[in-house]
């Protein structure tokens, strides 16, 4: 009875970590994208681009740029140049002053000033239509979430290994 209970908790303590360890990963790779979704990215024409759900700009003219997500395993389609929850205004007064900026090429303290003032649309987006605050778990949450499993799972195999050590101890 006790070998199965301890081979019991050796397969629940294993499937723990190893569930646990996917779905910290998951997390953190998904509030990572989240955190970049209102991040304008700077590139120049032929440059891969960072993500499809970010505004590209052209650093030499500050037109929008119309270019390919450039990490592993994107599959077809070109990154947006608006800003997901943003009205039409708002992405195209954020398009007009990155153009008006960039005429003569973007400096970094205009590229800060382009930034700034998507940073101040973000403000108004209500959490409903930003995709960075979507209800249940994922992200953030998800990746604690997917630790403490991690840690309920190394806490039983140590346990187990206690146990194990204890009874051959005891037979000697």
């Amino acid at each position: 009875m006790r070998l199965l209970l301890a081979c019991l908790v050796a397969i629940v303590s294993v499937g723990l970590v190893a569930f646990g360890g996917v779905s910290a990963l998951v997390g953190l790779l998904d509030q990572r994208a989240a955190d970049r979704v209102y991040v304008v990215q700077f590139k120049r024409p032929g440059d891969d681009c960072g993500g499809a759900r970010q505004m590209h700009l052209d650093v030499t003219t500050g037109k929008p740029l119309s270019c390919r997500p450039g990490y592993a395993g994107a599959i077809g389609g070109y990154a947006r140049n608006d800003l997901p929850g943003f009205a039409d205004a708002d992405n195209e007064d954020v398009l007009a002053l990155a153009e008006t900026l960039g005429a003569d090429g973007l400096s970094t303290a205009e590229q800060r000033e382009i930034q700034d003032r998507v940073d101040q649309i973000v403000t108004t987006v209500p959490d409903a239509e930003r995709p960075d605050r979507e209800p249940g778990l994922w992200g953030a949450r998800q990746a604690w979430l997917g630790g403490g499993l991690v840690a309920a799972g190394v806490v039983g195999l140590v346990a187990l290994l206690l146990l194990a050590i204890r009874t051959v101890k005891r037979e000697s």
